[in-house]
């Protein structure tokens, strides 16, 4: 609680328990960079605003200039998020995995505290079948009607109804949804004597990029093209699918039409803030303004071609993992303050714990940035982390003949952020399948020589902001370079030491797998042989 002790000290007053609300707002798939306040103006409207309800939120509170998610997935952002902890903390790293037991979320701690707890949601991640409901009295699903629809029927054993689901999940729109219950529960919170927590997601900026009018046309209203947003990751007239490329995709589209699906990416993006400036209008509207403490974050963003590919989950470039971040707590945080030090997405609950003068868990391993803000210390460097896991073939030789194997390959990637410079490391092995028969003892062994393999690479974003590849070095003997290896090193070996169980999902939603698959991602559960220990590697340069 080092900000309301520093506030009661400058005030000469005895410390008290603040019991502000909390509006904790989540925005799926939002880059950084195309957020107004960080400095985006629309390249083919450079008179319009994109973001005027963030951008004056903004202006109200604190914006972290270098906000980095702790990965580029919603499922395992959102468990940091809401848990207080990165990734190799948290591990809820693949699908089919979940929360254990050990894992305290921030609507558990303020239940405890005696708060009004209420969440609603609009992307498939966020199901409570991933254990985010803990700690909520009402935790729902606000999908907008044509998944709703599509996702009451009996999908499995038909294609018909399969492909709907598909699409409906590609097409929803669910921002009207989510803000009309998040309005209806603000109107009931302003009567109940507890403080209270609303978490609001908006799933809308995450592709499918179909804003709804007037927003469609805002960014681009000169486009005479064909090409709309629909089936974004899978239409061919943007990309075309190939493994043999790093990014997996080839692209088809013109530099032109590319600009108008950012500026389709732009209108949801402006529509999703409407909503935002529709929310903060109705807290004032209830008196409720002045005494809530409002975070606005985003899971992960979107690439672009950037590095040759397009959404996310693939990589952790900048552009997927620089995010927004807002605090406001009138009376509390200075309006206009800017952070520039790069900060994690994880620090946001003992953030605004801090701010609400409640003590975070011990499991929440990334501190308050209240000492930050206040400029009393500088923040860890932070650690962010994609683990993928995808089946594939492999070619070993047997008895002077060559046979094809099941096998599952596995990559950790992981980026560390310590001022300007990016270190990156990167391991891949392959397990394999049941299947393997007599090969098992020679491909066990492989996986382990592969495993403890790794590419380590470094790069100063201030000289080259683009990442490209030949921007990257390998050499640690630069004394910067060395510095933030070390710092690595240290952070990671603490934090490997706070891992926590995660644990296989309850159940297998059919549909919600179908409809995660509509949106470009596997969805299906994993068989469990992978996870926990498996996944916790050395600390960087340790063999």
């Amino acid at each position: 609680m080092f900000l309301l002790a520093l506030l009661s000290a400058c005030a000469g007053d005895p410390v008290r328990p603040l019991r502000p609300n909390l509006v904790l707002i989540s925005l799926d798939s939002t880059r950084a960079d195309q957020v107004g306040v960080y400095g985006h103006r629309p390249p083919l409207a450079p008179e319009e605003r994109s973001t005027p309800s963030i951008d004056r939120l903004a202006a109200e509170g604190v914006l972290f200039e270098t906000a980095l998610a702790t990965t580029s997935w919603t499922l395992p952002s959102h468990v940091a998020l809401l848990t207080g902890t990165p990734d190799l903390v948290h591990g809820v790293e693949l699908d089919g995995l979940r929360m254990g037991p050990r894992h305290v979320t921030l609507a558990e701690v303020l239940a405890r505290a005696g708060y009004r707890t209420t969440g609603f949601f609009s992307g498939p991640y966020l199901e409570p079948r991933f254990a985010f409901d803990r700690g909520f009295e009402r935790y729902r699903a606000c999908y907008g009607p044509e998944l709703t629809r599509a996702s009451t029927a009996d999908v499995a054993g038909d294609p018909k109804a399969e492909r709907a689901l598909e699409v409906a999940s590609q097409r929803d729109v669910s921002s009207p949804a989510v803000l009309a219950a998040a309005l209806a529960e603000l109107d009931q919170a302003a009567s109940d004597e507890r403080p209270f927590f609303l978490f609001v997601h908006f799933f809308d900026p995450h592709y499918d990029y179909l804003p709804p009018e007037p927003f469609d046309r805002r960014f681009d209203p000169n486009y005479a093209g064909a090409l709309d947003g629909r089936d974004f990751y899978r239409n061919p007239a943007i990309a075309t699918f190939d493994t043999s490329s790093e990014s997996r995709r080839v692209r088809t589209v013109s530099d032109r039409d590319l600009a108008h699906l950012k500026a389709l990416y732009s209108g949801d993006l402006a529509a999703t803030d409407a909503a935002v400036g529709t929310l903060l209008a109705r807290l004032d509207e209830l008196g409720l303004g002045q005494d809530t403490v409002v975070a606005l974050v985003a899971d992960h963003g979107d690439e672009f071609f950037e590095h040759d590919g397009i959404g996310h989950r693939r990589t952790l470039f900048e552009e997927v993992l620089r995010v927004p971040f807002v605090l406001r707590a009138p009376g509390r945080l200075e309006a206009g303050t800017r952070i520039s030090a790069p900060v994690s997405t994880a620090a946001v609950a003992a953030t605004v714990l801090d701010l609400l003068g409640l003590e975070a868990p011990d499991s929440m391993t990334d501190a308050s940035l209240a000492p930050v803000i206040a400029g009393a210390s500088a923040p860890p460097g932070v650690l962010s982390r994609l683990v993928t896991r995808q089946p594939a073939r492999k070619t070993v030789e047997v008895g002077g003949g060559l046979v094809k194997v099941a096998v599952e390959r596995i990559q950790v990637l992981e980026t560390f952020r310590s001022g300007t410079l990016k270190l990156t490391r990167e391991r891949t092995w392959t397990i394999p399948a049941e299947d393997a028969g007599d090969l098992l003892p020679d491909l066990l062994e492989e996986a382990r020589r592969r495993r403890s393999e790794e590419r380590l690479r470094w790069i100063d974003l201030a000289l080259d902001p683009d990442e490209r590849g030949e921007d990257h070095s390998t050499d640690f003997e630069d004394p910067r370079a060395r510095a933030a290896l070390d710092e690595f090193r240290a952070r990671y070996a603490l934090l490997s030491k706070e891992r926590l169980p995660a644990v296989l999902e309850e159940g297998r939603d059919y549909g919600a797998e179908v409809a995660l698959r509509g949106l470009g991602y596997g969805g299906a559960a994993t068989s469990g042989e992978v996870g926990g220990n498996d996944l916790q590697l050395p600390p960087p340069g340790d063999p």
